[in-house]
């Protein structure tokens, strides 16, 4: 399945056949499309101003009348088929269980590290595009929530760097035969990455005073985020993304005009010798699977104390 790509990223379809569905094929279905768009039943939220950080039902704009004629905008706003919210900053997705019509949801190009568990319960969901996000290889999630699916037909988890592993994506064929999944897997070419994405093979290889070596367990999306947010400059342009090394020159080139660093010291006191053991156990425990919930953010011991 893995095929060398001209950078060191490639897109790998894993299922069945691949089916391609087409809106719009013809005149009757591109009438049938607009149709349904004056009723409100497609409804892009794609890229707003300001982008969205957090997502309700109020969002949805209510139908046309003659739609639904003697129904309330809220019964109404449930008979959507379509909804795109790509294009935003949606760490989380709440109230899509209400969607019982929803077929085609587009939440790609978001900052999801989990898939929206109300989709569950949408019985009529047949294509579910969530590349370009932050999701992480959770198999037993992913397991979990997808088979419940059972009108799901296209799925594209591609471009999420932690779900580029070739085993989740056989397990998900294996499990999802009936599914058409995308995924990308990460090759490198020889064992080594391209000229200036990198330095360094590991961390004991650099310098960890630069910045750059702080940067490095970034990934490159992360990267272009903090460019965005933190120095204003404009988004890539989908099918125009620069390369891991240029958005890393970019940013050491935004913090250098900043000006600059402070280094910051903090000494620790000696760890009293009574609460190592119990500082361990506390340690081995925060590192073994968890089962709370995806969308919460891990407790992280940092301390500066010496043993």
């Amino acid at each position: 399945m893995r095929q060398a790509a001209q950078e060191h990223e490639q897109g790998a379809s894993v299922g069945c056949d691949t089916v391609a569905v087409v809106a719009g094929a013809g005149s009757s279905a591109a009438a049938t499309t607009a149709r349904q768009r004056r009723d409100g039943r497609v409804v892009s939220l794609r890229e707003q101003t300001p982008l969205l950080r957090e997502f309700s039902l109020a969002l949805l704009p209510p139908p046309s009348p003659s739609f639904s004629p003697g129904i309330d905008s809220n019964s109404a706003r449930h008979n959507i088929t379509s909804l795109d919210l790509s294009h935003n900053e949606l760490a989380a997705i709440d109230g899509l269980e209400a969607l019982k019509s929803l077929t085609s949801l587009d939440v790609s190009r978001n900052w999801l590290r989990a898939l929206p568990k109300g989709l569950t319960q949408l019985p009529e969901l047949a294509t579910l595009t969530a590349s370009r996000n932050f999701l992480r290889p959770n198999a037993q999630e992913f397991l979990l929530l997808l088979p419940s699916l059972t009108a799901l037909r296209d799925l594209d988890l591609s471009f999420n760097k932690k779900c580029g592993h070739e085993s989740l994506a056989d397990l998900l064929r294996e499990q999802l035969p009936r599914v058409n999944v995308k995924v990308t897997i990460t090759v490198l070419r020889d064992g080594s990455s391209p000229e200036g994405a990198f330095v360094g093979n590991a961390a004991c290889d650099r310098d960890a005073t630069l910045l750059r070596s702080q940067l490095e367990p970034w990934g490159t999306l992360a990267l272009r985020r903090r460019l965005e947010d933190c120095f204003g400059e404009p988004p890539a342009k989908e099918g125009a993304e620069p390369s891991r090394a240029e958005v890393m020159k970019r940013l050491l080139e935004c913090y250098s005009a900043v000006g600059p660093r402070k280094l910051l010291r903090c000494n620790g006191t000696l760890v009293a010798p009574g609460l190592l053991a119990e500082l361990r156990t506390e340690l081995v425990r925060s590192a073994a699977p968890s089962s709370a919930p995806q969308h919460q953010s891990p407790i992280y011991l940092e301390t500066d104390a010496v043993a």
